[in-house]
């Protein structure tokens, strides 16, 4: 990865968790009381299924269903990105079954609804924040090609998924037992198992794989602190869908 790349990667992310800091203090943030859950044992132990679910689905398409399943994405690169947003919504699909079979609530999961319009106004903040950052802010004022249109909405599904999953049920509940910091950690582990198909699916050499694995989780870290600071995870989906977008283009 060039030298130059790497430092607009940093001061992304940089720039990101300035903005997380700052906008994080926000009464109206604070204003709405927090998710707690009444048994955090049992909920560790809900949270642990769905991993391990997600991590053997992911692991099962990456390794088989290169070959049947549809390239939504007309490069070389289609067939990661389809098996990634297959095995995302299909987790999303078991979350969504947990939840209603044990009468919990979307809140539960990240999805706040008292918190949704400043929710946006956090995530769409950190959109164009890293349009800026990076360099793309006037390229895509200029207009998007039809491929690259297509490619944020798969990014935003993924990105979407992925965050109620391990941001929103997974995250918070590691929390309830572990603590703010320590199921922050433990959560951004997960979600860096999760991922790892997707980059071996490349091909990488083994230094530049190491070094994509700290890019990683550098931004695992990230989003989960986000995740934090915000309450809802439509916030850092938005950051993420965008942070990967602009790595596309």
């Amino acid at each position: 990865m060039p030298s130059q790349e790497l430092i607009s990667i940093l001061a992304e992310m940089a720039g990101a968790l300035a903005v997380t800091l700052l906008l994080g203090l926000s009464p109206r943030l604070n204003s709405v009381p927090p998710v707690g859950f009444k048994y955090p044992q049992r909920e560790v132990k809900f949270a642990l299924y769905i991993v391990t679910a997600a991590l053997v689905i992911n692991y099962l398409l990456f390794r088989f269903g290169v070959n049947w399943l549809p390239t939504m994405i007309s490069d070389k690169d289609g067939n990661a990105f389809t098996l990634l947003l297959t095995a995302a919504l299909a987790t999303v699909i078991i979350v969504v079954i947990a939840l209603r079979a044990r009468g919990q609530p979307s809140r539960s999961t990240g999805w706040q609804k008292a918190l949704t319009r400043p929710a946006i106004q956090f995530g769409l903040s950190l959109v164009i924040l890293t349009l800026f950052l990076r360099g793309k802010f006037l390229t895509v004022l200029g207009g998007i090609p039809q491929d690259a249109l297509r490619m944020l909405v798969i990014l935003l599904l993924i990105a979407l998924a992925e965050e109620t999953i391990f941001r929103g049920y997974v995250q918070m509940r590691f929390m309830a037992k572990f603590g703010r910091y320590g199921g922050w950690a433990i959560a951004s582990i997960v979600y860096v198992l999760w991922r790892l198909p997707f980059l071996m699916y490349f091909g990488f050499q083994d230094s530049l794989l190491y070094f994509q694995i700290a890019i990683l989780g550098l931004k695992s870290f990230l989003l989960g602190w986000i995740m934090i600071r915000s309450r809802h995870a439509l916030v850092p989906a938005l950051y993420h869908a965008f942070s990967m977008w602009i790595a596309y283009l």
